[in-house]
């Protein structure tokens, strides 16, 4: 169940109006909108005046987030709130209190291990190939094992993505950050 929003119509204005605002894709803007979202609710739900908020105020925040979050979240709400806090600053509605507020260290790690070879083997073969949603499944596994392939990134495959090019099957994949395949 989505946790009901104690945020102001006032505030949900602006919020909409910097939203609005932005040139970026959609992706991006429902992402800031989240993260502005997350903000607000604390603010509220901490007791804050957001007529009155500094940048201590942010510091908590961020303090708060560090506590339960990864620093690629952490880094995502505080750009979000960081662009707000400069959009308010551009159009004269309230200072810029996010200023020179720094996102976490990220440690630039794989954090996830590929299958081994074994384990590869043995997925594949747990997949029931005597049925059609076996085959394609296996297909599916198969494809993403044997060229590193993202769930979001299989999922997006559409029939019109099979090309053949220089007498080779290729598939066209809308990558991590891509608006086109």
């Amino acid at each position: 169940m989505k946790k009901e929003s104690i945020i102001p119509k006032a505030n949900i204005k602006m919020i909409d109006s910097f939203i609005n605002d932005q040139d970026v894709c959609e992706k991006s803007k429902e992402g800031y909108r989240n993260s502005i979202n997350q903000f607000f609710n604390w603010v509220f739900e901490s007791g804050y005046d957001s007529s009155k908020l500094t940048r201590v105020d942010i510091l908590n925040f961020k303090k708060k987030l560090s506590n339960n979050k990864s620093p690629f979240t952490v880094d995502a709400y505080l750009t979000a709130v960081r662009k707000y806090f400069k959009w308010t600053s551009v159009n004269n509605i309230f200072p810029n209190i996010a200023e020179g507020v720094r996102s976490p260290k990220k440690v630039k790690t794989i954090s996830k291990m590929p299958l081994t070879f074994e384990q590869s083997t043995k997925l594949l073969d747990s997949v029931d190939k005597s049925t059609i949603k076996g085959l394609r499944d296996y297909a599916i596994i198969n494809l993403m094992i044997m060229n590193g392939l993202r769930r979001i990134e299989v999922s997006k495959i559409i029939v019109s993505d099979i090309k053949d090019l220089y007498g080779k099957k290729v598939i066209y994949i809308q990558g991590k950050g891509r608006s086109s395949k």
